[in-house]
């Protein structure tokens, strides 16, 4: 589940996702699972 304020990346591309609503699943870039950026969460 994605929580407001996470940061994710594509490892591949390297686009950049900052979540604005929560949500159920997983982000998906290039067929990929997107890694969440630690220490990145807007608290």
């Amino acid at each position: 589940m994605t929580k407001v304020g996470e940061t994710y990346r594509c490892l591949i591309c390297g686009n950049v996702v900052k979540v604005v609503e929560n949500g159920a699943g997983t982000l998906v870039c290039c067929g990929q699972p997107m890694k969440l950026e630690k220490g990145k969460k807007k608290k």
